[in-house]
């Protein structure tokens, strides 16, 4: 019960209380010697870390759950702890580990014939051929998981498809159709509440609008987001979103501004160890360009002091109406 409390808090957005929740689940299933809730909340402190940027903490967790759930023969947490460490190593820059992770957990979620878990793992191997550029292999799989979804009928992971795929369209220049996605995704989101969810379909949304030309309701969407990640303590997603509205900025002719919050954006990025994909950096060093060449001698001044402001700094500049 304290397991399935502090997945309805981390849903909403509660993530101290969550880990609290997870903390006395833990307490409880040692002194009763359940192994296998101390496997789960394991993982599921360990998920807190990971979402909040803290990699060390989440890996030391979720090798600790590994650990025993290989010693119990829990093959769906071995599994699950497999899903959690390829996530870690993608949202470090290791693609090749991540890809190793998930095949491995995605052998045991077959084995176990597992379709929801299944989809999930295809899911996170879509993403990791997004963050390498293969959008077309990304657009596939994402097909692939939403199709199975929609045959269980989980709501939410409908939700969670819906806004991947259309990312990946995005990332493929079809806005109309990424937009009409990504507006499914958060009419769900709302209702039940998954607060991170909302907030990352807001953004990818705001790049829809921002790509669109769509200036003012971009602007109006990321602050949303924003404001949530920023509740949330989520950096890696803020970090995204000083981006996001950096290119905005840039759209719109101020190469100044775009610059300062790229230079924030790698700073929060170096401190949590969660570089950009090449394909990610790629991106933004091209949609930059004119902005640099607009700053000339002056660029890596403004990188450098947008690289030394404080996080809450950046966010007031990016919160700005332009």
């Amino acid at each position: 019960v304290l397991l399935r409390l502090g997945e309805g808090l981390e849903l909403i957005g509660d993530w101290q209380a969550a880990a609290d929740r997870y903390a006395q689940a833990l307490a409880r299933a040692e002194a009763a010697g359940n192994g296998s809730i101390q496997a789960q909340a394991q993982i599921a402190i360990g998920e807190i870390h990971r979402k909040q940027g803290h990699f060390e903490e989440a890996s030391t967790w979720y090798a600790r759950a590994f650990t025993l759930a290989t010693t119990l023969g829990e093959r769906a947490s071995v599994a699950k702890t497999l899903i959690c460490n390829g996530t870690l190593a993608a949202q470090q820059g290791d693609y090749t580990a991540a890809t190793a992770y998930y095949q491995r957990s995605l052998a045991i979620r077959r084995a176990l014939d597992d379709r929801p878990n299944v989809a999930n793992v295809l899911n996170n191997m879509a993403i990791v051929a997004q963050f390498q550029g293969d959008y077309a292999v990304s657009r596939q799989l994402h097909e692939e998981v939403l199709a199975i979804r929609r045959v269980l009928g989980n709501t939410w992971a409908i939700a969670m498809s819906l806004n991947n795929l259309g990312t990946t369209l995005l990332d493929m220049q079809e806005y109309a159709t990424a937009g009409a996605y990504l507006e499914e995704a958060l009419a769900i989101q709302r209702p039940i509440g998954d607060k991170w969810a909302i907030a990352n379909a807001l953004n990818n949304l705001g790049n829809v609008r921002r790509e669109l030309g769509e200036f003012i309701d971009a602007q109006a969407l990321y602050a949303e987001s924003m404001a949530i990640n920023q509740a949330l303590g989520d950096q890696r997603a803020l970090a995204y979103l000083l981006e996001d509205v950096g290119l905005l900025a840039a759209s719109q002719g101020d190469a100044r501004r775009a610059q300062l919050l790229v230079g924030a954006a790698d700073a929060v990025r170096h401190a949590i160890s969660s570089p950009l994909s090449p394909a990610e950096l790629e991106v933004l060093d091209t949609r930059l360009a004119p902005a640099r060449a607009a700053l000339g001698t002056d660029t890596a001044a403004v990188l450098a002091t947008g690289q030394a402001m404080t996080l809450v700094q950046a966010l007031a500049i990016a919160t700005q109406s332009h």
